[in-house]
């Protein structure tokens, strides 16, 4: 009995130092991974080509049975299979999630999402480089490519998951999706959806079906003043930089720092603003929208009010994948004048 208690006991602890009663990934290891890449005489791995998946005779990396694209993918119009959020699918999603759906970029238009490599083909000719590049930025650990001459990734160097600094999508997400703990900026696996660096609050449905006024919701990390590293809006700066006013990423220069803007500013709180947020085109903004969101400096997930601390982000006006409209927008802003109720959500005097 004495001998049972020890070894129950060494084995709990082993558990709880490893984390694998609680990892973020649940569930028997062959669910994602293959030991042999064989099952049958025919290959385990898969990967996402031209709105299926295939077999693929050589084996993943870290023994995965699907790719990354594979595994967040969907024949039919589900976004949540098992627990797994799905980013792309082969039939028009019913609920898209927050980030939007790489549906509208594979089947609908180029134009209104990211065109990431293996999702959808390169353009023709080339449009690789990120509007708004700028060379040598600041990202978290390093910095940010001289130049940019390839399509989009998944992760990596030249993606948004992961590490940046790291060339490698696998590698540079490596061990992400084991990782326990809060999040904090310090590792891939306690950032914000894997974005390294970045904070936040994450919901735990991916905002499937998310109303106009939810209780809870993904909450965005802002800064009041464009200073911060580990906002969501610096994330989209680190490949779109000119659009940010970041002193490392495009400045006020590129921005401006007060009205009239030259860029649609962001990472900026309602009450810095030209005219502060009382009695001002944005004081009617007072609860919480899912039409356009805004970030907080503390985010929980639950805000329900907006208030001059309150911060437009990039996500206020777009989604991260992709969206049914122009240039990722999550309202119809290019079909003005009857599109434009987005923008009126925080313009509110112009609605």
């Amino acid at each position: 009995m004495k001998r049972l208690f020890f070894s129950i006991a060494f084995i709990l602890l082993i558990m709880a130092i490893s984390g694998i009663s609680q990892a973020k990934v649940t569930g028997v290891c062959s669910n994602c991974h293959t030991m042999h890449n064989s099952q049958g005489g025919q290959p385990m791995a898969r990967e996402y080509s031209g709105g299926s998946l295939v077999d693929d005779p050589d084996p993943n990396p870290a023994l995965l049975i699907n790719d990354c694209i594979g595994c967040h993918f969907d024949v039919g119009s589900s976004t949540i299979v098992g627990n797994t959020p799905i980013v792309l699918n082969a039939s028009l999603p019913t609920e898209a999630l927050a980030g939007g759906n790489f549906y509208y970029v594979d089947q609908v238009d180029y134009a209104n999402g990211h065109n990431v490599a293996s999702i959808s083909p390169q353009e023709s000719p080339p449009m690789d480089v990120p509007p708004g590049f700028k060379e040598n930025v600041s990202i978290p650990g390093g910095t940010g490519p001289a130049s940019w001459d390839q399509q989009l990734t998944c992760a990596g160097t030249w993606g948004c998951h992961g590490n940046r600094n790291e060339e490698n999508p696998y590698i540079s997400i490596y061990g992400a999706h084991h990782t326990v703990g809060s999040i904090d900026g310090s590792t891939v696996g306690t950032s914000y959806r894997f974005l390294y660096g970045v904070l936040g609050a994450e919901h735990v449905t991916w905002e499937q079906g998310i109303v106009e006024n939810p209780a809870t919701h993904n909450g965005y990390k802002g800064n009041p003043d464009y200073a911060g590293m580990d906002t969501i809006s610096y994330l989209c700066g680190q490949c779109h930089g000119n659009y940010h006013a970041h002193g490392s990423l495009g400045g006020t220069t590129q921005v401006g720092s007060t009205s009239p803007w030259l860029r649609h500013p962001c990472d900026i709180s309602f009450s810095d603003v030209s005219g502060g947020y009382t009695n001002s085109e944005y004081a009617d903004y007072t609860t919480y929208s899912s039409t356009a969101p805004v970030a907080y400096s503390s985010p929980t997930g639950s805000e329900t009010t907006v208030d001059a601390s309150s911060i437009i982000m990039c996500l206020s006006c777009h989604r991260a994948h992709g969206s049914p409209h122009y240039k990722l927008m999550r309202w119809d802003y290019k079909g003005w004048p009857p599109g434009t109720n987005g923008c009126n959500v925080c313009h509110t005097s112009k609605d």
